[in-house]
């Protein structure tokens, strides 16, 4: 069994801020949904949280997290773990891991795994000159953990080690709630540290296990944190996908959450943020300032300049300038999607263009059609939303709007400038505005009229 318990009580007003701590962005999500995610992706049984402040809003957060459960508000870290009885003598594994640090990654948490079956209690620690303040880590000779050291309490030689306590675990089950219930008997006040000892009094090696980039654990207590955190992450996804055949042009201002998947040879230009769960095919052209959230995307599409949410698209599609693909939207192959088009539940099948000054709401649209400039459907009528089908291989001329429901056939023209209220027929021609009038000499005599 494998267990994961984040300590989650760290006071908000740490970054002086009404949200907490933990809720707290990184990229694209709260801090604590990224450390639970790694854990549910690595098939943890349970996922358990010590929660002290803001407890109604972080376990709302989490709500729809499976195996997740917040257990404790008390506020001493091991005494809320020495409560949870189903835990105790049961065989498995528990990673112990901080809610402020949410950019340790699902490797790491794997090698904790692989390592606490050989050590029973491992430590994450990292290397840093710029760690004041953190718990120094003192190694005997065969490389295990002497002991703990707190940094007030450290001699001059001692603060001289630059290894230091992340405050990450891995423990043997069993003899973490063993050593807990001892430590629970013999002490008003315990901590980690003094699981050291109680492990290595019964003759356990404790393992100290040091990370490569100590910035994976940097604890977030401060906005420059936050700041520092956002970048770390925003590197480490980019370098992932820049290895994974991927061309980000300017990593600076491109951020990719965590949960997007990219296909290869796709060229992602500067200043765009691809976040949710984004699914971008092959050989895609993404030009500057996109924003693209949970939607999907095909094959050798371009999009410049374009907002999508929730949203799909299929092959060959050109998007944009200033296209809003808004939520609902599904859009199959070859499509031209031109600047200042909006759409919203809207199905399009293939090869349909609308260029320019476009909306379209709650519309089913077929194959080969022309949407000309101006086209708007009156969708909502203050109460309902009613929806407009057009067929395959049909012209809307500029300027047309469509009040709804309507449907229009195949092969059939709008004239522009209409205002349909009623369905056209496959082939047919439909004209629906006021017949132009000309008044000899009247144009000339309006300009010339006296004030």
């Amino acid at each position: 069994m494998k267990t994961a318990i984040i300590i989650a009580n760290e006071r908000k007003s740490k970054i002086e801020s009404s949200i907490p701590t933990v809720l707290h962005r990184i990229l694209d999500k709260p801090m604590i949904e990224k450390i639970v995610d790694n854990f549910t992706s690595l098939n943890f049984d349970g996922i358990l949280s010590v929660i002290d402040y803001d407890k109604d809003e972080i376990v709302e957060c989490l709500e729809d997290k499976s195996h997740y459960k917040q257990i404790s508000e008390s506020v001493a870290d091991l005494k809320a773990l020495n409560t949870l009885d189903r835990l105790k003598d049961v065989d498995g594994y528990t990673v112990v891991t901080q809610g402020n640090t949410p950019l340790i990654t699902k490797a790491t948490y794997s090698l904790l795994l692989e390592t606490v079956v050989d050590y029973p209690m491992v430590v994450l620690t990292a290397y840093a000159d710029d760690y004041e303040g953190y718990d120094i880590i003192i190694r005997n000779p065969a490389r295990t953990l002497r002991s703990i050291v707190k940094y007030e309490d450290a001699s001059l030689d001692q603060k001289a080690i630059r290894e230091v306590n992340m405050n990450v675990y891995a423990f043997n089950n069993r003899l973490l709630f063993k050593y807990l219930k001892q430590l629970e008997e013999n002490n008003e006040d315990y901590d980690f540290n003094n699981l050291v000892d109680e492990f290595k009094a019964d003759g356990h090696k404790v393992m100290p296990l040091k990370l490569d980039n100590p910035g994976e654990a940097i604890r977030i207590e401060t906005r420059s944190d936050l700041v520092y955190a956002n970048d770390w992450e925003r590197n480490r996804v980019n370098n992932y996908w820049l290895d994974h055949g991927v061309t980000i042009l300017s990593s600076r201002s491109t951020r990719i959450g965590s949960d997007v998947v990219i296909g290869n040879d796709t060229v992602i230009y500067p200043n765009n943020i691809i976040t949710g769960k984004t699914l971008i095919g092959e050989n895609n052209i993404l030009e500057s300032d996109n924003r693209i959230k949970d939607s999907t995307i095909g094959d050798n599409n371009h999009l410049t300049r374009s907002i999508m949410k929730r949203s799909e698209m299929k092959d060959n599609n050109t998007v944009g300038p200033w296209a809003n693909i808004r939520e609902d939207v599904s859009i199959g192959s070859g499509n031209r999607i031109g600047s200042y088009v909006e759409l919203k539940k809207v199905v399009m099948q293939d090869h349909n263009a609308m260029a320019h000054n476009i909306y379209l709401g709650d519309t089913i649209l077929g194959s080969h059609n022309n949407i000309g400039w101006g086209v708007v459907t009156a969708n909502y009528d203050g109460h309902n939303k009613s929806k407009t089908k057009i067929g395959n291989s049909s012209f809307v001329g500029s300027s047309v709007t469509i009040i709804a429901p309507v449907t229009i056939g195949n092969k059939a023209l709008v004239a522009a400038g209409s205002v349909l209220t009623d369905d056209v027929e496959d082939n047919a021609m439909a004209i629906a505005r006021g017949r132009q009038v000309n008044k000899p000499n009247r144009g000339k005599m309006y300009l010339e009229r006296e004030e």
